[in-house]
């Protein structure tokens, strides 16, 4: 028996047949389960780690990153007073990408980050219907219940997507 799809909560969650759970752990992040919205956490060894599988995360559950070319590319620089905030605007700017500019973004590269600014690399292509699927339509990046913290060696956050 492989995994199969199931709704939880109003979202796709992907259900082991012979031990079910709430939640999936994908290779870089881990969907959480949350009434009407998508959750993420993201661990990472340090501060650039943790905003490169924040930011795939979201490419991931937009759409199938593999199906995008990486023809195009753009230099982006976000900044913000805390951490928590930069995790917010750096999502919120990944994903105004395609909600604003019509562009799927599938890879990324951080140039350089602190705790109060991020500067990246992206690279995509427009958004074309007939070659790419929207997997899960994401509205925003909330600030429910975002965390960014480092625990031990590990830096942890966890954000909410309005869907």
């Amino acid at each position: 028996m492989g995994w199969k799809n199931k709704e939880y909560l109003g979202i796709r969650d992907l259900v082991n047949p012979v031990d079910p759970v709430k939640k999936i752990i994908m290779p870089n992040y881990e969907l959480i389960a949350h009434t009407a919205d998508i959750g993420i956490r993201v661990k990472g060894s340090d501060l650039k780690e943790i905003f490169i599988n924040a930011g795939s995360a979201l490419f991931d559950i937009l759409t199938d990153p593999e199906k995008v070319a990486r023809s195009e590319t753009m230099e982006i620089i976000v900044t913000a007073d805390r951490v928590d905030d930069l995790m917010n605007f750096w999502l919120s700017e990944l994903l105004q990408q395609f909600t604003v500019h019509q562009k799927l973004m599938a890879g990324l590269e951080v140039i350089a980050v602190s705790e109060n600014k991020i500067t990246a690399r992206l690279s995509g292509e427009p958004y074309d219907p007939k070659k790419h699927s929207i997997k899960t339509e994401i509205k925003a990046v909330t600030f429910h219940g975002l965390f960014v913290e480092k625990k031990n060696d590990t830096w942890q956050a966890q954000i909410i997507f309005d869907v």
